[in-house]
């Protein structure tokens, strides 16, 4: 025995605290890579569900587009008939304002005859 130290002593509380430091420290050490892992695992998780997202945004995003085509296609269809259709309206009135303006004549020539005809009487 040395200055008060048994070896005994020491083995019985010394080793059992060294153990578990060693044991604490190593088990610290496994532990940090093993949340290190976990942290890029949820990384990876998490970029992928954002992934998800964006993709299904974009799917989203594509049908609403191709809805839109579809309604100016229908729409550019529907202004070329009305164009169309507007077109032969411009033509009848024409020729009804041709037809109009040819029978105003006749009937001021037809008033004029029954106004000379009244005044030979």
């Amino acid at each position: 025995m040395m200055y008060g130290i048994d070896l005994t002593n020491i083995l019985q509380y010394g080793l059992p605290i060294v153990v578990s430091l060693i044991t604490g420290v190593a088990g610290w050490f496994a532990g940090k890579k093993k949340n290190a892992a976990e942290i890029e695992k949820l990384k990876t998780e998490i970029d992928a569900g954002e992934l998800k997202n964006i993709e299904t945004a974009l799917s989203i995003y594509r049908e609403m587009v191709e809805d839109l085509n579809k309604q100016v296609a229908e729409y550019k269809s529907q202004a070329r008939e009305l164009q169309r259709q507007n077109a032969a309206l411009l033509m009848a009135m024409d020729k009804a304002d041709k037809e109009n303006h040819k029978l105003m004549k006749q009937i001021e020539a037809l008033q004029h005859t029954l106004k000379e005809y009244t005044n030979n009487k």
